[in-house]
């Protein structure tokens, strides 16, 4: 790294050959004790970064071996100082940017996060953000250890967190909590377990609780199946989260319509942009393109963390929204066309439904009504019903 910011700053020569000639051009620069900076071959060419002061006698020694094609390129600080010598404004920006880049290494930069199942990344960051731990934060000013503790009183979903920052980033690692645990306060969640669907019960794998139900009970939608308020074996009331799967053979119908008829979407090819970047916590806009309030388009964001050398992260990021102008077109499809997406449809429905248990049996009901199809399937699955409810409970 400190090599490749010494050659940016004293400049170099980048000469580019095609590739069949770089066995040659090799030999030819040994020969001639010629030192080449950086050397490498691609499929279509092939390049040799010098020194500006030998650029002239690299090329004479590759036009001797009969290359014709040599290209040449000034590189490093002084050329881009040179092509952008009516544009203060940039370089300015380049310097201010570059400078507080340096400057900054006691200030949070980035925050990596391990550890991650059930929760997301954003609500982790929330969470640090509300304890004073964000990027752009001063680092100096946390108190590590009084957030650790605090964090763990407030949220239940964690049992374990830690944040170790090196240099400019902060290395955050959680373990989720199994069940929500009491806190200390004296004030706990517990929950229940009940049915979701009405159904005959197949299977039970709970825990943290007691069950009311058997295998080959039926029960009713709403009707309890694990509670969490149960007996001891010295007959002492206790609370607990109830958790698990009680899985149970219940039918179900799903239904789908699709109308021959319908509004498509056509795009128009006319897009626009905006653009912003955010450096530490602030967001500066850039580009706000002016649309008209009754355009249709969809919306495309992207964003882009800059790095330095292709290595080192900056707390620089670009962020684009990409609008998509499109049309509604009326259009029109025929019954078979409209059957096969009903069928796509509902299949992607009781997928969804079955999810990790089993489907028994399917029969399907399908007919034009109008210029309506019309899709009705009665399915027969073993599933998992058990529903977690939650309830508080204050001790004293």
């Amino acid at each position: 790294m400190i090599w490749a910011l010494w050659m940016f700053i004293v400049g170099y020569v980048r000469v580019s050959i095609p590739p069949e000639y770089y066995e040659s051009a090799i030999k030819a620069l040994f020969e001639n004790n010629v030192i080449v900076q950086r050397q490498k071959k691609k499929s279509n060419v092939c390049f040799f970064d010098v020194r500006p002061e030998n650029a002239s006698l690299v090329r004479s020694l590759f036009s001797n071996i009969g290359c014709a094609e040599i290209r040449e390129k000034a590189r490093g600080l002084k050329r881009v100082i040179f092509n952008y010598r009516h544009r203060a404004g940039l370089l300015v920006g380049a310097f201010i940017i570059v400078a507080v880049s340096f400057i900054s290494g006691r200030f949070l930069w980035n925050i990596n996060i391990t550890g991650l199942q059930n929760t997301t990344r954003d609500d982790v960051i929330s969470l640090l953000e509300s304890h004073g731990i964000y990027v752009g934060c001063y680092i100096p000013s946390l108190d590590l250890h009084s957030i650790y503790n605090d964090i763990l009183i407030e949220s239940e979903d964690y049992c374990w967190i830690s944040v170790n920052i090196r240099g400019n980033v902060a290395n955050v690692e959680v373990r989720e909590s199994q069940n929500p645990a009491e806190n200390k306060k004296g004030k706990s969640k517990y929950a229940n377990l009940v049915a979701s669907y009405d159904g005959e019960i197949t299977s039970i794998k709970t825990y943290g609780g007691a069950d009311v139900v058997c295998v080959g009970d039926s029960v009713k939608a709403g009707e309890l199946l694990t509670s969490g308020i149960y007996e001891d074996k010295m007959g002492r009331l206790k609370y607990g989260y109830a958790s698990g799967a009680v899985f149970a053979k219940i039918k179900r119908d799903f239904y789908v319509e699709i109308p021959l008829n319908y509004t498509d979407k056509q795009y128009t090819g006319e897009k626009t942009k905006d653009v912003s970047i955010k450096f530490f916590s602030k967001m500066i806009n850039i580009r706000n393109s002016s649309r008209k309030n009754d355009m249709l388009y969809d919306i495309i964001e992207q964003n882009e963390r800059i790095f330095l050398f292709d290595r080192y992260e900056l707390p620089l990021s670009v962020y684009c929204s990409v609008y998509n102008e499109y049309e509604l077109v009326e259009k029109t499809r025929d019954e078979q066309a409209a059957s096969s997406i009903a069928y796509l449809k509902i299949a992607k429905d009781i997928l969804s439904a079955v999810s990790d248990g089993e489907l028994i049996s399917r029969d399907y009901e399908g007919y034009l009504d109008g210029d309506v199809y019309k899709l009705k399937a009665e399915v027969t699955m073993n599933v998992n019903i058990a529903k977690t409810v939650e309830f508080k409970y204050e001790k004293g």
